[in-house]
């Protein structure tokens, strides 16, 4: 992403957001802020203009990367002060398989879901996948061809998240080695 300074990670649910977000925070240093942070108390929805207020907040700060999507207002004004933009855009059943597979996971260790989703039956978290992937997906492509200012990246694959997830990793390890005073 370069000298980007501020990071805007958008993308339909369970696609990876907040774990990209989490490693390209650690590879730079700039402070990682989850959208959903803002939306949700526990498994209590916050007010529109609270999480409007916080949001604004974070977006006068000089560097972040926020990760998530929440209304399209929201997501456009996150986009509008990004110097960059990671969209991860992979396939509809990628991401309905991934959340199943959330569930599955934290079934499997006795986990409660996240507050925010278990409020949501999985037939309910697959229709707001399609929802998203229908209504927001085309939203976000256009916006992008209309900024071609903006340092864009569209991750479309599995493989390009995980490859990139991977070299802000190996970044982070650099990062620390050459923080750390050598011995």
């Amino acid at each position: 992403m370069g000298a980007t300074r501020r990071v805007a990670i958008v993308g339909n649910i369970a696609g990876g957001k907040s774990t990209l977000a989490r490693a390209l925070s650690e590879a730079t240093g700039i402070p990682h802020r989850e959208y959903d942070t803002l939306l949700w108390r526990g498994a209590e929805l916050l007010s529109n203009k609270e999480a409007i207020a916080r949001e604004q907040a974070w977006l006068v700060e000089d560097s972040w990367i926020i990760d998530g999507m929440g209304a399209w207002e929201a997501i456009e004004r996150r986009l509008d002060r990004a110097d960059g933009i990671i969209f991860v855009d992979l396939p509809l059943l990628q991401h309905c398989a991934w959340a199943a597979q959330r569930r599955l996971n934290q079934a499997r260790r006795g986990e409660a879901p996240d507050p925010k989703e278990a409020v949501l039956d999985l037939e309910t978290l697959f229709r707001l996948v399609e929802i998203t992937h229908k209504r927001t997906r085309p939203r976000i492509l256009a916006y992008l061809e209309a900024h071609p200012e903006k340092q864009t990246v569209r991750l479309r694959s599995k493989a390009a998240l995980q490859r990139m997830i991977e070299d802000f990793r190996r970044k982070a390890v650099e990062r620390r080695s050459a923080a750390s005073p050598a011995r």
